[in-house]
């Protein structure tokens, strides 16, 4: 297995829920999981109805290493 940079773990966790008349998405997303990893489960899920509006924040996750300066 290759050696990874435990700097560049992060961890994007997305949740579904069915409601009467739409979905309900919980996106968690941490990017310095290998820094703190007691604290991983501490960040506040963000939700969404939208699914567009959850895949912009899941891609501005992704991308968020490739241009690490950028959170």
């Amino acid at each position: 297995m290759k050696a990874t940079h435990l700097e560049q773990i992060g961890v994007c966790i997305v949740r579904l829920e069915t409601q009467t008349e739409n979905l309900l998405i919980a996106v968690t997303a941490r990017r310095d999981v290998a820094r703190n990893l007691h604290g991983a489960s501490d960040d506040r899920p963000r939700y969404f109805t939208n699914p567009d509006d959850a895949l912009a924040v899941i891609a501005g996750f992704l991308n968020s290493f490739r241009n690490p300066d950028r959170e």
